[in-house]
């Protein structure tokens, strides 16, 4: 009975251990299982006849505290307190059960003290340990990336006289692990063959004499090269009519198949950058036979002879956003669609406790029919979620032979995102949106691109803060303001923005009836399609005072010629002018190279809440727009504030030596271009008399050229004068006030 007592207190410290796999060559894609069941713990032994009953609470998770499937337990014996199971030749393994079990027959009646210990060894394998292991302080783990591998080191365990190795778990995932290498008493490693573009998690275990392990070290993350790539979107199918696409597993349908919500883990990480990928594939190709008849991608019919059946042959508004709100769960009424099964909702989750009953109640999808209510689905275009880039369309792309003749590839957009990092950590949902209005319509694929690597650094890192604005699917002028906080130790407020004119209403553009019906003939201005081709006046307001002020205008739609668009557009007019944006380009205000961030330091005080609003003016059409501010507390290099810092080249007139001259012209103003990467010479010009401009430098004066240069050479000869380069009688250079009268310009 002795032995028995002796055992139950033992057994009372039981503790899991881990078997040392060796990790060889690249690690498979398919993850393996490494971590070890937890220790057994409440051991307790019973006498029951001649036989000892030994039994245990059952083991459930893993050492990482993950749900664990245990195969059996191992139940290991010996006549000494200090007994070490043999786990590797079974001398003293008694036997296994496979429950919380095991009868030990006749070992109560031969007079011998016996111990027990028992392990759990899971589906895979793993053993876990048996006995709390000597070493009390786990090692403490740090490490780096290198361009080929992780390196990882740690402290000493403690105590160290009772470490006899030490063993280096890492996996995929957080707590679970697929590779083991037993190092010896080494306190550094280096991790090879690993799989590229996935985080790595790393922890140490100290292994005592008798082959207990410690409890694991703190984690480190890292990933070869310091890059993680994570897939949002991956050939998602979005088209009009929910039916005509239905979505995969994983995916939630909204917007009668416009949309495509899924859930994205994104990695931990010091990131330095974060790029987004966005990829859409409208897939047209040619069908001989009736009822289609279409030979030929770009027809003026359709579908007839012209426009494939087999894609979308338009340009449409395409964005990713972040979903920030409760769009996906809230209920809403649609009395076009009943909510009454998961299925009837395209996946988005019945929340009965939301009952319909005010258009309160209903949220922005009203107006509330109390006899029905359904799921809330539609996530784009609240002014909650986060517009991470827009684009526009292009006017279709090809398959590839034999069903299309693969002259325009899928478009690829890419935009750098790294000021939103703070916003893409743990598990959230990402949008992808095409306003499609075809029953075949875009194939899309997201990928976003996290690095720590400094040489990806961009001048604008990670913000200190952000707060979204104005999210709007259409529409006009936003007057119910929407609240911005800035905190006292905001130095710097830029706000991203994405505006796009859309719609198809006749309408005057300029003149004496802006805006007003073309019946009149638009005086001073023309009759357009408005507002994709109508010139906008747009101010972002902060506290009723304008902050920005932009006439959204693209007029670069088809660089290099008027058909150098059908590079990237299978069909349509895609090199006229529109309302800040152009066919197959990401969205942007005005022409390449643009930005989409703008300085509202001056609008923003810190310490205080502002009230943002949206006033357009005049609206004929409709308004696709977004805008979000993020600040930083120690101001970074920004382009557009005139100093040429970070990686600028230069920064609005800040050109440095640079002159007109340089690129080959006679001169003019040298500028830099919107994203300050480069020079803009759209101010300058080769020298000729007639162009209103007096040319010192191009040798003009008021004698050879008195159509540009002032000057009197007549009368007394206290009043004469000449402008220009010298000559003529009494001359003058360009800072002489009389250059310039009478609506004259003068440039030295």
């Amino acid at each position: 009975m002795r032995a028995f007592l002796r055992s139950a207190r033992d057994a009372s410290t039981l503790c899991a251990a881990v078997l040392a796999l060796a990790a060889a060559g690249l690690v498979p894609a398919a993850a393996a299982d490494v971590t070890n069941p937890e220790r057994v713990a409440n051991l307790r032994v019973e006498r029951v006849g001649n036989d000892v009953v030994v039994s245990w609470d059952a083991v459930t998770l893993d050492v990482s505290g993950n749900p664990e499937a245990i195969a059996q337990y191992n139940v290991y014996s010996g006549t000494v307190a200090s007994f070490v199971p043999d786990k590797a030749l079974g001398s003293n393994l008694l036997g296994a059960a496979t429950s919380e079990q095991f009868t030990h027959a006749g070992a109560a009646i031969d007079g011998i003290d016996r111990y027990y210990l028992v392990s759990a060894v899971d589906t895979l394998g793993n053993e876990g340990l048996t006995r709390a292991p000597r070493v009390t302080t786990p090692p403490v783990l740090s490490g780096f990336w290198t361009s080929t591998t992780v390196e990882v080191d740690w402290t000493d365990a403690l105590p160290h006289s009772a470490v006899q190795s030490y063993r280096v778990y890492y996996g995929r995932s957080p707590g679970q692990y697929e590779e083991v290498d037993d190092v010896g008493l080494a306190t550094s490693h280096s991790l090879t063959g690993l799989e590229t573009l996935v985080n790595w998690y790393v922890a140490v275990t100290a292994v005592d004499p008798d082959g207990n392990e410690s409890a694991f070290s703190n984690p480190h993350v890292d990933a070869v090269a310091g890059v993680v790539e994570v897939q949002a979107q991956d050939q998602a199918d979005l088209c009009w009519g929910s039916g005509n696409c239905p979505p995969r597993p994983g995916e939630i349908q909204q917007s009668n198949g416009q949309t495509i919500v899924v859930p994205v883990t994104f990695p931990e990480g010091d990131w330095v950058s974060v790029q987004l990928t966005f990829t859409a594939h409208a897939g047209l190709w040619s069908n001989p036979n009736p009822p289609w008849n279409v030979t030929s991608k770009c027809g003026d019919t359709n579908p007839g002879t012209g426009w494939n059946p087999g894609g979308d042959p338009w340009d449409r508004t395409a964005s990713v956003f972040l979903v920030e709100d409760g769009c996906l769960s809230e209920c809403a009424n649609d009395p076009s669609f009943t909510c009454s099964t998961d299925a009837d909702c395209g996946q988005c989750t019945l929340n009965p406790a939301v009952a319909c009953r005010t258009d309160t109640d209903c949220g922005p999808e009203g107006p509330c029919d109390t006899t029905v209510v359904s799921c809330g689905r539609h996530c784009f275009g609240r002014d909650d979620n986060v517009e991470l880039i827009r684009t526009i369309t292009p006017f279709g792309t090809d398959d590839e032979p034999p069903a299309g003749d693969g002259v325009v590839p899928p478009r690829v957009w890419s935009y750098d995102i790294t000021p939103l990092a703070p916003l893409l950590t743990g598990t959230k949902h990402v949008g992808a949106h095409v306003s499609v209005f075809v029953t075949v319509g875009w194939d899309v694929w997201v990928k976003f691109r996290f690095s720590e690597d400094p040489a990806d650094a961009p001048d604008l890192g990670p913000a200190d803060g952000i707060v979204q604005a104005i999210f709007q699917g259409g529409g006009g002028s936003v007057t119910v303001p929407r609240q911005v906080g800035v905190p006292a130790t905001a130095q710097q407020v830029i706000g991203r923005v994405f505006v796009t004119g859309h719609g198809g209403n006749q309408a005057c553009d300029g003149g004496t009836d802006d805006g007003e019906s073309c019946s009149g003939g638009c005086p001073g201005g023309s009759c357009q399609n408005c507002d994709e081709f109508c010139h906008r006046e747009h101010n972002i307001l902060v506290n009723g005072a304008v902050g920005w002020t932009v006439t959204p205008w693209r007029n670069d739609c088809s660089p290099g010629g008027p058909l150098q668009c059908r590079q990237w557009n299978s069909c349509g007019t895609c090199a006229f002018p529109r309302a800040g944006w152009c066919p197959g380009y990401r969205a942007c205000h005005h022409e390449d190279p643009c930005s989409n961030d703008i300085d509202f330091t001056s609008s923003f005080t810190p310490g205080a809440t502002h009230d943002v609003t949206w006033d357009i003016p005049i609206v004929a059409g409709s308004w696709t727009k977004s805008v979000l501010f993020y600040w930083y507390d120690t101001p970074q290099p920004f382009c557009g504030n005139g100093i040429v810092e970070g990686s600028e080249l230069c920064d609005t007139t800040a050109v440095g030596a640079a002159t007109c001259q340089d690129f080959d012209w006679d001169g003019g103003t040298l500028l830099c271009n919107g994203v300050c990467n480069g020079f803009d010479t759209s101010l300058c010009r080769d020298f000729f008399c007639g162009n209103n401009i007096c040319e010192p430098a191009g040798g003009e004066d008021c004698v050879g050229c008195d159509l540009d240069c002032n000057g009197k050479q007549n009368g007394p000869a206290g009043g004469r004068f000449c402008c220009g380069d010298g000559g003529g009688e009494n001359p003058v250079d360009c800072a002489d006030a009389r250059c310039t009268a009478d609506g004259n310009t003068c440039e030295p």
